[in-house]
């Protein structure tokens, strides 16, 4: 039982090592150059989990086994006590009634002795299937969470495979971009951007120009039409009095003709 125990406790600690050994796998360049790199390094992982996984089901019987002969032991060593306090119980009786009975009394220390054995062998059996029941208990933790890893690896294995094409493509695309900075030569159509970007800056300062010239022609057109406008407007009221005046002067020549004729 030593050696299939100390092997168990083997395998617990290559488990428990096993962290470290996906850690290096994955630093690996061999895993992580491409798709196919990256599913052969969680292949192979999983293979490895796979394999854990199978030798503790194995030993875990193992224990569940010596277990299961233990607990049949104790109890053949339970039926062995009863009968053996039943034959206690008479011999007792036997050398009540006959104290000399040498045969009796060596019975009774012989069935007493084997009865310390059987206490002893009892509480030894107890205390290993108990510490067997919780060792299986840890090693059904320890099961259940290499299936859980199993179980996370495919779907971790698809998103690092995702990751990586993303990353491969980003890495391509700066690479690119830092290979266009570097082979084409810009500087023809600088030469023409800077050249349309003068001729715009001429063509703009003419507009303002030819703008701040028309401005002066129509505020001068504005002041001559304005003099023109005012010059018609006072001729026209000159006009007007002229016209009231003559008016005026026709109407008391009439009135001094009438009155002379009355006169008259």
């Amino acid at each position: 039982m030593g050696k299939l125990l100390s092997a168990i406790g083997r395998i617990f600690m290559a488990i428990i090592t096993l962290g470290q050994y996906k850690a290096n796998r994955v630093a690996d360049g061999v895993y992580t150059g491409s798709e196919d790199g990256v599913r052969a390094g969680y292949s192979e992982l999983r293979d490895q989990l796979v394999e854990q996984f199978e030798q503790v089901v194995s030993g875990v019987a193992g224990i569940e086994n010596i277990k299961a002969q233990k607990e049949q032991l104790l109890e053949k060593l339970n039926k062995e006590e009863i009968e053996l306090q039943h034959s206690l119980e008479g011999i007792i009786t036997i050398v009540q009634n006959s104290p000399d009975d040498m045969q009796a009394v060596e019975d009774f220390n012989r069935l007493d002795s084997r009865q310390e054995e059987i206490d002893k062998e009892q509480e030894s059996l107890i205390n290993e299937i108990a510490e067997m029941e919780n060792n299986l208990e840890d090693k059904q933790m320890m099961l259940n969470k290499i299936k859980d890893e199993i179980t996370d690896l495919k779907r971790e294995e698809e998103e690092s495979v995702s990751d990586l094409a993303l990353a491969t493509l980003e890495a391509n695309l700066a690479k690119e971009e830092m290979g266009l900075k570097k082979s084409i030569d810009r500087s023809g159509v600088d030469a023409i951007r800077e050249s349309i970007n003068k001729k715009r800056a001429t063509a703009k300062t003419l507009s303002r120009a030819s703008g701040a010239d028309t401005d002066k022609r129509m505020q001068r057109y504005k002041a001559k039409g304005q003099a023109a406008q005012s010059s018609a407007k006072l001729q026209e009221i000159l006009a007007k009095r002229a016209a009231s005046k003559k008016a005026k002067e026709a109407g008391s020549g009439s009135k001094i003709a009438v009155k002379t004729e009355r006169n008259i």
